[in-house]
């Protein structure tokens, strides 16, 4: 059993308020670590998640999750196999994807999405931040997604509080509701279409309003209309203001799978859970 106390961190990926991540290594083992900084009381932060429920989301469209531990100071940590290859955000850096890849890139995330809402042993479960940094994309094209929280829906604390990443977030998430399946359903919609079309017009946005304010001046299902059908029809019902009118997961899988303009049909893709 290997000492996990004795992780080297190499070089941080990430320092927040809440959560650092680093590149480390364990051993000959390359690994990333998570460490969730100690809450102080009435801190709006989400504690850790349940490391029992991270060994049990074990699926390929999810970078794997290793071990937990508390290190010399106390902290609590998980640690990950690192995946190599770039987040989509670093991708999309570049311009925005082919047909063939955005769309490749989005099924094999609604594949991740389908598993944990509806098949994984401990569902329904959440991502918990669908965003653009929060997807790998390997050397060899294929995309993972990072940082599952694997929450059960409704779970996340309301009101004042919002959690994720602001310009990828579902409207009644933005205005405080508990995010769901389906509001997850709209962020992958988000996803898809700054992979397809370039940066998203809110990008810079600093509050729930601003984004809000942004989408009464142009909605995102507007700018899913760049698209040819039945790509366009796909990215609307999925960005639906209304989170009962939004496709479950399995039928976003179904309809890329089928194929779009652009990308090969069915039997293209790696993962077939």
């Amino acid at each position: 059993m290997e000492d996990w106390t004795r992780v080297r961190l190499l070089r941080p990926l990430s320092l927040g308020p809440a959560v650092e991540v680093w590149r480390a290594r364990m051993g000959r083992r390359r690994v990333v670590v998570r460490r969730y900084m100690p809450l102080r009381p009435g801190s709006p932060w989400p504690p850790p998640p349940d490391p029992a429920v991270l060994a049990a989301v074990n699926h390929p469209a999810l970078v794997r999750f290793l071990d937990h531990w508390r290190d010399a100071d106390g902290v609590e940590c998980h640690g990950f196999v690192e995946a190599r290859g770039e987040t989509l955000a670093d991708v999309l850096a570049r311009g925005p994807l082919p047909p063939d890849r955005w769309t490749d890139v989005a099924c094999r995330c609604a594949i991740g999405l389908r598993w944990l809402h509806e098949r994984c042993p401990l569902a329904p479960r959440l991502h918990g931040d669908v965003s653009l940094r929060n997807i790998h994309v390997s050397v060899d094209g294929r995309a993972r997604w990072l940082d599952v929280r694997a929450d059960r829906p409704r779970q996340h604390p309301d009101g004042d509080v919002i959690l994720g990443t602001l310009h990828c977030l579902a409207p009644e998430v933005l205005r405080g509701e508990a995010p769901s399946a389906a509001s997850e359903i709209f962020a992958l919609g988000l996803v898809a279409l700054a992979a397809a079309v370039g940066p998203l017009p809110w990008r810079g946005a600093r509050s729930p309003i601003e984004v809000l304010e942004a989408w009464d001046r142009n909605p995102p299902a507007t700018l899913a209309t760049r698209l040819p059908s039945p790509a366009a029809t796909l990215l609307e019902a999925m960005l639906a203001p209304t989170p009962s009118d939004r496709p479950a997961a399995r039928d976003v899988v179904t309809c890329l799978r089928q194929g779009l303009p652009g990308r090969p049909a069915r039997g293209h893709f790696l993962y077939k859970g």
